[in-house]
């Protein structure tokens, strides 16, 4: 597709979950000197991804992990009305408070997901780990390691893009990724609206990865899930390692709230 390149498969078994791809070489953008990228490159990747989005069209979403904006607030209330038997046995477990808070926080959830959905930008293919799983190469950027992919509003990845400022001297602004991204949507709507749009949704950044723990619990103690019993799989992990991601972002899910009111 147009935009931002995926590895070359090279081979596969769907049955075993196992995907071979051609090696991919190039700069990471998380871990290269000052200097190491331009102003071109940063532009090049997030307008790139953004074209990737747009030509991978409808996924389905029993394919791939579904958390549009529609669903979210209830399958946050669900996460949250479950949360003694998803984190039974896990250590430093959300307090009775936090708990609490974290119920009164489902109808602030349920608005930002409306106030971000008005904009009327449908869901897409969101990679959801780019930091760290995205390279600059000769021939333009690469994302790699979808494992944790999701259907959602496609604005979520700008907070997982690389932090540029850090690498690229002479960046006009440290959210320059984010602008770059955003002028690939101008059919949706003004600079000022797309602008409003993520706003919004600073507010859900971390959601995805909430429900994403959740499902990855639950999953993971279904006996007839065929998930945990893949050679490589994103839910592969101990139990214990995805209790205390969910922990971290329910945590991290009322700072964010507190911030953006």
């Amino acid at each position: 597709p147009p935009g931002m390149n995926v590895p070359v498969a090279s081979a596969m078994d769907a049955g075993g979950g196992l995907l071979l791809t051609e090696d991919v070489r190039g700069i990471d953008p998380t871990e290269c000197d000052p200097g190491a990228l331009t102003g071109d490159d940063v532009r090049d990747y997030a307008r790139g991804y953004a074209e990737l989005q747009q030509a991978v069209g409808p996924v389905a979403s029993d394919a791939v992990f579904d958390c549009g904006l529609a669903r979210m607030p209830e399958m946050y209330a669900d996460v949250i009305h479950d949360l003694p038997v998803l984190l039974a046995d896990a250590e430093g477990p959300p307090s009775a408070q936090e708990a609490a808070e974290l119920r009164e926080l489902a109808p602030v959830v349920a608005a930002a997901c409306r106030d971000a959905d008005e904009g009327g930008v449908p869901a897409h293919l969101v990679h959801g780990d780019l930091d760290g799983n995205s390279v600059i190469t000769r021939e333009g950027p690469v994302a790699f390691d979808w494992a944790t992919a999701y259907v959602s509003h496609p604005f979520l990845d700008v907070f997982e893009f690389p932090y540029f400022h850090r690498v690229v001297t002479g960046l006009p602004v440290p959210d320059a990724a984010a602008d770059h991204y955003l002028a690939a949507w101008a059919t949706h709507g003004s600079v000022t609206d797309l602008r409003r749009m993520l706003a919004h949704l600073r507010r859900l950044q971390r959601m995805p990865w909430l429900l994403w723990s959740a499902h990855a619990i639950r999953h993971l103690r279904v006996a007839t899930s065929h998930l945990p019993h893949l050679p490589y799989s994103p839910i592969a992990s101990s139990i214990r390692d995805w209790q205390a991601w969910l922990v971290k972002c329910l945590r991290s899910v009322c700072v964010d709230m507190a911030r953006a009111n």
